[in-house]
């Protein structure tokens, strides 16, 4: 009985991975945000909205142009910087 005993080598180079960095904490904005629950009528109706709207904007815009508007219709927009009081 022949036994053999084959010993190959090879050799390859490798790359040392690049540590991963931890994620950096960007943040857009600068104004606070204002945070608050819609009852599901409104959240249904606001998403039929977007569904319907050919370029589709996204919740944040919807609330601020709605804000926007209803303030408008109201006196109180556009508020002058740095004017308190009204």
């Amino acid at each position: 009985m022949l036994l053999t005993s084959e010993v190959y080598t090879v050799t390859t180079e490798v790359t040392p991975m690049a540590k991963k960095q931890p994620p950096q904490h960007i943040d857009r904005h600068t104004d606070p945000r204002v945070t608050f629950h819609l009852e599901p009528e409104l959240r249904d109706a606001m998403a039929a909205y977007i569904a319907a709207q050919e370029a589709k904007p996204n919740s944040s815009e919807v609330m601020r142009q709605a804000l926007r508007s209803w303030l408008r219709s109201r006196g109180f927009w556009p508020w002058p910087r740095g004017n308190e009081e009204r």
